[in-house]
């Protein structure tokens, strides 16, 4: 499939065209970006409210284990006791990592809601000076080329008439 020409045959034009063109872009782009930015919200936020439900229940299991252990008095000490410290330095450690993975995924939640306010911010200035730009360049292509255009075929237009 072969790509058209753009008119490059004057400036004017080709400005309006590029203009348009990144119109289209920048809608294209802002869309793709805000859904893309949706998404990454969603992933965090129901991320965010496992991690914070699996915390719960880690730390709803080392209060479990610690009144276990108070129960127990300092002579009683069995290897099933030992085992459940074990495992309760196990919990505590997987709690830390949790945290620390939850707090991580906050900053990355925080990173891409800035993300999406400076793109808030800048996709309508980008498309409005598009437009700027095009317009600017249909009207100097219609004042400063077309006029002379429509001339020389107006004039061609009545010679072709007279010969008649």
């Amino acid at each position: 499939m072969e790509m058209p020409n753009l008119p490059t045959d004057n400036l004017y034009k080709f400005q309006a065209l590029a203009g348009l063109a990144s119109m289209l872009f920048f809608i294209w782009f802002f869309a793709e970006q805000l859904d893309r930015a949706s998404l990454e919200f969603i992933k965090f936020g129901n991320y965010a409210a496992s991690l914070h439900i699996e915390i719960n229940n880690l730390e709803t299991d080392l209060g479990r284990f610690e009144k276990h252990l108070k129960v127990i008095e300092p002579g009683q000490l069995r290897q099933s006791d030992i085992d459940e410290v074990n495992q309760l330095q196990t919990r505590i450690h997987e709690i830390e990592l949790k945290q620390q993975e939850s707090e991580n995924n906050m900053m990355l939640l925080h990173y891409t809601k800035l993300k999406l306010l400076l793109l808030l911010a800048a996709a309508p200035m980008l498309f409005f000076y598009s437009m700027i730009y095009t317009r600017r360049g249909f009207r100097n292509w219609h004042r400063k080329v077309q006029v002379y255009q429509d001339r020389i075929l107006k004039i061609e237009a009545e010679k072709y008439l007279f010969k008649k």
